[in-house]
C-alpha cells in the first residue's frame, strides 16, 4: 500500500504541476522532497522506538499527500515570484520565507486534529498513538524539508536563468498557446463575481449545509467498522436437545441437502472438537458449526432464510446464529457483538440469577416491546432427583445403595477404563433406555432388613433447566442475550426492561453491545475533536494576531464535514472508523488552503491594497495552489473507489469522505472564506468609523 500510494502519489503530483506550470523540473522536485521525507521519518521512528506496522504505515500514507501539499506550495510561491522578473536566488528567499509561517500554523493543525485521537479508550486509542505519531512526525519532516531541501535544488534546477526561461517560451509554443490554467483563472473570476453579486443567496446555502450535516450525522448509519460484502457465512447451530454426534449429523446432512442447489462450498465441524492447539471453540455433542460459501450475495441472503425456515419447521427448540467470517480487522476491532446485548447479573451473589425467572422476564420484555432476542436463551433441560432423608432412615436405606441404584438405572454403570497412551476411555454397562418416570416407578432398592423399597417412594423427581454457557466478569458472572435493533429500538428495549426488573430488586442489568460502544466512540470522538477546535483556535488567533480571523477558517470545518456526510449518505456508506479518518485528513488539508490563503490577503492589506483588492489578489495568487492540493488528492483516492481486494474495500469510506470533502471544500476555500473576510472587514470599517 506504501509503494503504490507513493508511487501513484508521485505520479498524479507530477501531471498535475505539469499542467498547471507547464515544466518538467518542478516535479522532480517532489521526486526528491517526499522519499527524502520518508527516509528521515523512519529515522525518527528508530528514535521514537516506533515500529513499522500496518498503523504506522497508514499514517505515513495519510502524510504523503500533506507531504506532496507542502512541496507544492514552497514550490509555487517561489515560481510566481520568478515569473515577476525577480532572479531564481531572490525567488528561492522571498518565495520560501513568504511561506513559512503560514506553513508552520497548518502543519500544527494538522497534528492538534491528529494527535488527541491517542487519548481515545481501548484498542482504538492504542492504535491511533502510532497513526498519530506517524503523520506529526511526517509532516515535521516535511516541512523542514520543504524548507531547507527544495529552495537549494530549485536554485540548482533553474541556475540558468536565461535558459530556463527560453525552454519555458519554446514549451509554451509546443503546447499551440493553449493556456491550460489561463481557462481555470477565467473560470474562477466570473464564479467569484457572481459569488459576491449574490453574497445572502450563498450564506444561505452554507447554512442549509451545516444544518443538513447535522441531520445527516443523526441519521447516518453508525458502526465501528466498514461492513464487508460477503458470499460466505458460518452457522453456530445448538440443537438445544439431548442428542448424541450420529444424530446430530444426520440433522445437517438433511439441512445441507434442502439447500443444495444455492450451497457453492460447505464444510463443518459436529459435536465435541478435541484440538490440541485451539480451545477458543469449545462444542458439545448437541452443537454444529457450519461454513457456506455461495456464488452471489443474493444466493447468500436467499440461502440463509432457506436455513432458517427449515430450523423452525423442523426442530423449532434449536438455536442458530449466523456470522461471516471474520477478517484479520475484525478481530482486533471485536466488531461481530450484537447491536445491543444485555447481561443479566444477581446483585448479592456470584453466580448468575435464576434461568426460569430470567427466560421469564425475557418473555415478558418480548411481549411489551415486540422486539425478540436474535436468540433464544441457552438453556439445558434436566432433572432433579430429590432424596426423602426421612423415609430413608425409616426404611434402612443408605445413601450409597440408592446412587448406585440409580446409575444401574440410568444405564451410568461403569465397569472398567480402558487406557491407551494418556487416554482413558470409561467403559459403562448399558440396558434397555426408559423414561425417567418409568426408571423411578419400576426400580426397587434393598433396604438394611434385605427387603426391596420402591425407588419412588424414596426421591422426587423435579423438572428443571439450567444455563448451558454463561460468562465471567471481573466481579460476578452473567448471563449475555443480544437483540439485533437500531438505536431507537434499543432506547425503547432499555426502559422496557427496566419497567420490568423493578419487582426484581435480586436482578441486576448491564448494557453493551456495538449500539453503546459506537456511541462511545463517537462521543468520545467528538470531546476530542471539541478540544482540537479549541487548540486550532489558538494557534490560528496566533498566527493571524487577531482574534476574529480564526472564525472564518473554523466555520469551513463543519461545512467540509457536512459536504463529506452527504456523499458518505449518498454512496450508501456507513460513519465508522475509517470515514471518520478520511474526515479527519480531509479537514487538516483544506484548512491549510484557507490559513494560507487569509494569510496573504492580510500581507496585501499591510500593503495598502483595498480590501477587495487584496481578497481578489490573494485569491489569484492562491487559486493554482488550492486547485493543485485538492486535485492531487482526489486523484489518488480514486483508485480505492475502482478496486475490490479487502485492502481497498476497507479504504473506500475513507476515499468518499476525502473526496466528498475536499470537492466541497475547496469551493469553500475558493469563495466562501473570501466573502467571510470581506464582512468581517466591512464590520471592523464600521465598528472603527
Amino acid at each position: 500500500n506504501l509503494e503504490s500510494g507513493l508511487l501513484l502519489g508521485g505520479l498524479l503530483a507530477f501531471l498535475i504541476m505539469f499542467l498547471f506550470l507547464k515544466d518538467f523540473k518542478s516535479p522532480l522536485l517532489i521526486g526528491i522532497s517526499v522519499p527524502l521525507s520518508l527516509a528521515i521519518s523512519l529515522l525518527f521512528f528508530f528514535l521514537f522506538n516506533i515500529s513499522i506496522n500496518i498503523i504506522s504505515l497508514s499514517g505515513l500514507i495519510l502524510g504523503v499527500g500533506m507531504m506532496i501539499d507542502n512541496s507544492i506550495i514552497v514550490i509555487d510561491n517561489i515560481s510566481q515570484y520568478r515569473e515577476q522578473g525577480m532572479s531564481v536566488f531572490k525567488s528561492c528567499i522571498k518565495g520560501t520565507n513568504e511561506v513559512i509561517r503560514p506553513l508552520i500554523s497548518s502543519v500544527l493543525t494538522t497534528c492538534v486534529v491528529f494527535v488527541p485521537l491517542i487519548f481515545l479508550s481501548g484498542i482504538s486509542g492504542a492504535l491511533f498513538y502510532d497513526q498519530a505519531m506517524a503523520v506529526t512526525i511526517g509532516l515535521g519532516v516535511s516541512l523542514i524539508v520543504s524548507f531547507t531541501i527544495i529552495p537549494v535544488y530549485f536554485k540548482l534546477f533553474y541556475r540558468k536563468d536565461g535558459q530556463t526561461k527560453d525552454r519555458t517560451s519554446s514549451l509554451s509554443t509546443l503546447m499551440g498557446n493553449i493556456s491550460f490554467y489561463g481557462h481555470i483563472e477565467d473560470t474562477y473570476a466570473r464564479i467569484f463575481n457572481f459569488v459576491f453579486l449574490h453574497k445572502r443567496w450563498f450564506f444561505s446555502g452554507a447554512l442549509v449545509l451545516m444544518i443538513a450535516g447535522v441531520f445527516l450525522f443523526r441519521f447516518i448509519e453508525k458502526e465501528r467498522f466498514p461492513a464487508f460484502k460477503q458470499t460466505e457465512m458460518v452457522y453456530h447451530i445448538d440443537w438445544n436437545r439431548n442428542i448424541n454426534t450420529a444424530e446430530n449429523f444426520k440433522r445437517i446432512e438433511s439441512l445441507l441437502s434442502a439447500s443444495d442447489s444455492l450451497i457453492a462450498q460447505s464444510s463443518c465441524l459436529i459435536g465435541e472438537q478435541n484440538f490440541v492447539l485451539d480451545k477458543s471453540n469449545k462444542m458439545c455433542a448437541s452443537e454444529s458449526q457450519l461454513y457456506i460459501n455461495t456464488k452471489t450475495e443474493s444466493d447468500l441472503a436467499m440461502l440463509d432464510r432457506n436455513i432458517l425456515e427449515f430450523v423452525q419447521k423442523h426442530y423449532p427448540d434449536a438455536i442458530v446464529k449466523a456470522s461471516p467470517p471474520e477478517t484479520v480487522f475484525e478481530k482486533v476491532f471485536d466488531s461481530q457483538s450484537a447491536p445491543l446485548e444485555v447481561r443479566f447479573k444477581s446483585k448479592n451473589r456470584q453466580e448468575p440469577p435464576d434461568a426460569e425467572e430470567v427466560n421469564t422476564l425475557i418473555k415478558e420484555v418480548t411481549k411489551l416491546s415486540g422486539i425478540a432476542p436474535e436468540d433464544k436463551l441457552n438453556l439445558q433441560k434436566y432433572y432433579e432427583l430429590i432424596p426423602n432423608y426421612e423415609k430413608m432412615l425409616l426404611y434402612g436405606v443408605s445413601v450409597d445403595e440408592m446412587i448406585s441404584v440409580i446409575k444401574k438405572a440410568l444405564n451410568r454403570l461403569q465397569i472398567f477404563t480402558m487406557k491407551n497412551g494418556q487416554y482413558q476411555v470409561p467403559v459403562f454397562l448399558s440396558g434397555e433406555e426408559k423414561s425417567i418416570h418409568d426408571l423411578i416407578r419400576t426400580t426397587t432398592v434393598r433396604s438394611s432388613s434385605k427387603s426391596n423399597v420402591p425407588l419412588s417412594a424414596l426421591v422426587r423427581v423435579n423438572q428443571s433447566a439450567g444455563y448451558k454457557l454463561f460468562n465471567g466478569g471481573k466481579s460476578k458472572t452473567y448471563v449475555v442475550v443480544g437483540y439485533q435493533v437500531t438505536e431507537e429500538e434499543a432506547i425503547q428495549l432499555k426502559e422496557v426492561f427496566e419497567s420490568q426488573i423493578k419487582d426484581k430488586p435480586y436482578i441486576e442489568l448491564e448494557y453493551t453491545g456495538g449500539i453503546m460502544e459506537n456511541s462511545s466512540l463517537i462521543r468520545e470522538l467528538l470531546i476530542i475533536m471539541l478540544v482540537s477546535v479549541v487548540l486550532l483556535y489558538f494557534i490560528l488567533a496566533a498566527q493571524f494576531e487577531s482574534l476574529l480571523h480564526p472564525f472564518i477558517v473554523l466555520i469551513e470545518i463543519p461545512i467540509d464535514i457536512a459536504g463529506a456526510l452527504l456523499v458518505l449518505y449518498v454512496t450508501g456508506n456507513s460513519l465508522n472508523l475509517m470515514s471518520l479518518i478520511g474526515m479527519i485528513v480531509m479537514t487538516g488539508i483544506i484548512i491549510n488552503d484557507s490559513i494560507l490563503k487569509i494569510d496573504t490577503i492580510n500581507r496585501l492589506l499591510r500593503d495598502n491594497m483595498s480590501v477587495m483588492n487584496a481578497i481578489h489578489g490573494a485569491g489569484k495568487r492562491r487559486l493554482k495552489p488550492i486547485i493543485m492540493t485538492s486535485a492531487t488528492t482526489i486523484l489518488a483516492m480514486l483508485p480505492f473507489l475502482f478496486s475490490n481486494d479487502m485492502g481497498s474495500r476497507l479504504q473506500q469510506p475513507l476515499a468518499w469522505s476525502v473526496i466528498g470533502g475536499m470537492t466541497i471544500g475547496t469551493l469553500v476555500s475558493l469563495y466562501f472564506i473570501p466573502l467571510c473576510y470581506y464582512y468581517l472587514a466591512k464590520r471592523n470599517v464600521k465598528h472603527k468609523c
